[in-house]
């Protein structure tokens, strides 16, 4: 039951967004026969950047926009409903509201900091969750920003690719 609710609301939603996509590719295309120029797009529309709508509106040129969108092997279109829906953008400012430094360049006082501190602490008893805190990051930021250093980590860190 469950996974059928979330079909439905997978194929709502992938519907929505293929709406919103077709209707964008219809003013630019009206943009373009009444100009002769694509627009270009320097921000996001309906959260989707604009890189991902020139792709969006030469497929739709193609007639085969509505094939990619249902026929998606490498997850893109489950990328742009993330974009669409603007969840990427909630969870990175949920990040940045419990670690205010997250996605914020590491600065030389920062390494110096974070070097000093890990060489007082016993390697076998690392508090990660008060570096964490000291340096308002994540827990995985602060133990890839130690092997950036040059330090070998009893617990490394956690690949994300």
């Amino acid at each position: 039951m469950i996974l059928e609710n979330r079909r439905e609301t997978h194929y709502s939603i992938k519907n929505d967004l293929l709406d919103t996509l077709m209707e964008i590719c219809r003013y630019i295309k009206k943009h373009q026969e009444s100009t002769g120029e694509i627009p270009s797009f320097p921000k996001n529309i309906e959260g989707i950047s604009g890189k991902a709508l020139e792709k969006v509106y030469e497929l739709y040129t193609m007639d085969t926009l509505i094939e990619w969108a249902y026929d998606d092997p490498d997850n893109e279109v489950d990328g742009l409903m993330l974009d669409y829906l603007g969840a990427r953008d909630m969870s990175r400012n949920a990040l940045r509201n419990r670690y205010p430094c997250t996605f914020k360049k590491w600065t030389e006082q920062d390494d110096q900091d974070l070097r000093t501190i890990y060489v007082r602490q016993d390697p076998d008893a690392v508090d990660w969750n008060e570096l964490s805190t000291m340096f308002g990051r994540t827990v995985n930021a602060v133990k890839i920003r130690l092997e950036r250093l040059g330090f070998t980590l009893k617990e490394p860190t956690t690949k994300r690719f």
